[in-house]
């Protein structure tokens, strides 16, 4: 089916779906020698689709991956000073 299309001239290539992304990040000092730090990534987690296209009306999935939402906690510390 895809050969057939692509031999007849209506491939007109391969594309991707525009996404929204949004991340957080935040710091605090709690003392001169100690942060903390919580971020999350992808809080919207949209999928990531690309896909072929054979037809303005005739679309077919490539890739289609669920990319999740990640979370994150840190403490630093500084010596000296």
């Amino acid at each position: 089916f895809y050969r057939q299309d692509a031999v007849l001239g209506n491939y007109t290539g391969v594309g991707i779906r525009a996404r929204d992304r949004l991340d957080f990040s935040a710091n605090y000092d709690l003392t001169k020698n100690f942060t903390i730090s919580a971020s999350v990534t992808n809080i919207l987690a949209r999928p990531f689709e690309n896909f072929n296209n054979y037809r303005p009306d005739r679309t077919f999935p490539v890739d289609v991956r669920d990319e999740g939402r990640y979370f994150g906690l840190g403490l630093r510390f500084r010596f000296g000073e």
